[in-house]
């Protein structure tokens, strides 16, 4: 008669627990971080990356209709400076209005630029 041993199948569920509780603290870091974001920077973030990507597209089209050549890359990056151009004219208006220029607002605006010339790619 042959017995069967389950113990690697308990340090395997053991493994895989432990990573689970990994996973979750990662979670729990990650949500906690995501939710100390004020909603003004999701708002900004959203407002640059649609910024970047109509600029990308508007661009591109433009370019195409006129009979140019520019490749989708090019509209890309020029879609991310005029976004860029944006967020810190913003910025600088609102220093101008006796408020301050926020390195962190303009760090929301750079990566929704990034992610919207990133999606105009695909």
């Amino acid at each position: 008669m042959t017995t069967l041993s389950i113990t690697p199948l308990v340090t395997k569920f053991s493994k895989i627990i432990k990573s689970q509780h990994d996973m979750e603290k990662l979670f729990n870091k990650l949500s906690k971080w995501m939710c100390g974001i004020p909603s003004d920077k999701y708002a900004l973030l959203l407002c640059s990356l649609v910024i970047a990507f109509g600029c990308g597209l508007f661009l591109h089209l433009f370019t195409e209709y006129v009979g140019l050549s520019m490749s989708k890359l090019g509209a890309s990056f020029l879609g991310f400076g005029i976004s860029y151009i944006v967020g810190i004219a913003k910025e600088k208006i609102n220093e101008r209005q006796g408020g301050m220029f926020d390195v962190r607002n303009l760090s929301f605006y750079i990566i929704g630029a990034c992610m919207g010339a990133v999606l105009f790619l695909i």
